[in-house]
């Protein structure tokens, strides 16, 4: 399968296609992370042997294995998008306080 990921991609309806969609949705976590001018292209290659009643489906062993792919080329970039909007956004937290009479 082959796609090109962009922020308005759209989930594949092909029967063939349709496990490509997790894989899709797991890169697109990334996407904020690479500069505005920045691609990469990869070809990937998925085997596994996730046993049945492991509590790990095949869709979430799929999502995870691209996940860490990313992980692993994109290193401290990888979710620093999500850093910088922590880092922007302003918590108030309040304290009250009660006293027994």
């Amino acid at each position: 399968v082959e796609f090109t990921v962009t922020p308005s991609l759209s989930p594949s309806e092909d029967a063939n296609k349709k496990w490509a969609n997790y894989v899709q949705g797991a890169i697109l976590q990334y996407l904020p992370d690479l500069a505005s001018d920045e691609t990469f292209v990869m070809d990937a290659a998925f085997a596994g042997d996730v046993p049945l009643g492991s509590g790990l489906s095949s869709s979430a062993s799929l999502e995870v294995a691209t996940a860490v792919l990313l992980e692993g080329i994109l290193g401290e970039r990888a979710f620093a998008s999500c850093s910088k909007k922590e880092e922007g956004a302003t918590t108030t937290t309040s304290t009250t306080s009660a006293s027994a009479a």
